[in-house]
């Protein structure tokens, strides 16, 4: 298990993030997207920002992956401090595993102490 000071460190790394604003029920489904930042405090300011301008919004979440992850040769990706909306349920899907192998790649680096 991560300790808190571990968790900071890896939140001041760059990386991408997978952002989700939520909509109420009557705007339907919520939207998705992909950010390219700095650090988690940049990835947060992108996600309220993004939140704060769709209309009905009723929260957002947001989850790191490592920049690793995905392909730096994938076209679509945003530059830093970009972002960009992820239509495709598909390819939400592989971002939400990338997330996942980003966690899993923490918690084997913490446990080996390279962390």
């Amino acid at each position: 298990m991560s300790t808190l000071s571990q968790r900071i460190d890896h939140a001041a790394s760059p990386g991408y993030w997978a952002i989700e604003v939520r909509l109420d029920a009557a705007s339907g489904r919520g939207r998705r997207y992909l950010c390219h930042a700095e650090n988690n405090q940049k990835a947060f300011g992108i996600a309220a920002r993004l939140a704060g301008a769709a209309r009905d919004y009723r929260g957002f979440s947001y989850h790191r992956i490592d920049e690793d992850r995905l392909g730096a040769s994938e076209p679509e990706l945003p530059t830093m401090g970009g972002y960009g909306e992820v239509f495709d349920a598909q390819e939400w899907d592989r971002l939400m595993e990338a997330h996942r192998a980003s966690e899993m790649a923490l918690a084997r680096r913490q446990a080996d102490g390279s962390v």
